[in-house]
C-alpha cells in the first residue's frame, strides 16, 4: 500500500512540475511578444512625433513577467535523464536529452547555453545517478553498462577515467554559466548595489 502512495505522490509531483514548466514556456513567449509590442509602440511615437504615454503600468507588468523561474533541480533532471537513456537502450546525445527533458517532460533548463547547463547538471550528479558522457560525441550512457560501439567498458579504469572527465573547454563554459547565474541572483536580491 505504501508503494502505491509514493508512486501516486511522485506521479502528481511530476505532473505539477510539468504544468509549471509549460506555464513558464508560455510566459517566455509572452515576454518576447510584450517586448516586441512595446518596441513597436515606442517606435510609433518616435516616428509620429508624439510624446510617449506614461509607461508605469507597462513597466510594472514587465517587472512581474520578467521574474525568472529557477531551473529544475539537477537531481530530478539526472533521474529522468537516466530513465530516458534506459528506455532508449543506447547512448543519447546532449541535444536529444535536452529536447526530451524540456519538451516531453516540461523541465526548465535555462541559461546562455541551456544544453551546457544540462551537461553541467549531469556532470555534477554523475556519481549519484551513474551517467557518463562517452568520448568523441558518443552521447550519455549508463556508467555500469558497457557500450561496444564506442569501446566503453566500465571495468576498464582508463576508459572510465576518460568518460568521467569533461572537455576543459566545456568545464570552463559551465563555470562561467554558474558564475553568471550567481551574479544574476545576487542582483535580484539587491546584494550587488
Amino acid at each position: 500500500m505504501t508503494d502505491q502512495a509514493i508512486s501516486n505522490a511522485e506521479k502528481r509531483r511530476d505532473e505539477l512540475a510539468k504544468f509549471i514548466n509549460e506555464a513558464q514556456q508560455q510566459m517566455d513567449g509572452w515576454r518576447k511578444e510584450l517586448a516586441r509590442v512595446e518596441g513597436w509602440i515606442k517606435d510609433w511615437h518616435q516616428f509620429a512625433g508624439t510624446p510617449e504615454p506614461d509607461t508605469t503600468h507597462a513597466d510594472a507588468v514587465a517587472a512581474i513577467v520578467s521574474q525568472r523561474v529557477p531551473n529544475t533541480k539537477k537531481e530530478v533532471v539526472a533521474k529522468y535523464a537516466r530513465k530516458i537513456i534506459e528506455e532508449r537502450g543506447e547512448p543519447v546525445s546532449r541535444s536529444d536529452l535536452y529536447q526530451a527533458l524540456t519538451k516531453l517532460h516540461g523541465f526548465h533548463i535555462k541559461g546562455s547555453d541551456p544544453e551546457m547547463v544540462l551537461s553541467t547538471m549531469l556532470w555534477r550528479t554523475r556519481d549519484a545517478f551513474n551517467i557518463v558522457r562517452l568520448a568523441k560525441g558518443g552521447g550519455y550512457w549508463l556508467k555500469e553498462r558497457p557500450w561496444e560501439p564506442s569501446g566503453y567498458d566500465p571495468d576498464d579504469e582508463h576508459i572510465m577515467e576518460m568518460a568521467d572527465n569533461r572537455d576543459p573547454v566545456e568545464a570552463e563554459r559551465g563555470k562561467k554559466e554558474a558564475e553568471a547565474d550567481i551574479f544574476d541572483n545576487l542582483e535580484k536580491i539587491g546584494a550587488t548595489k
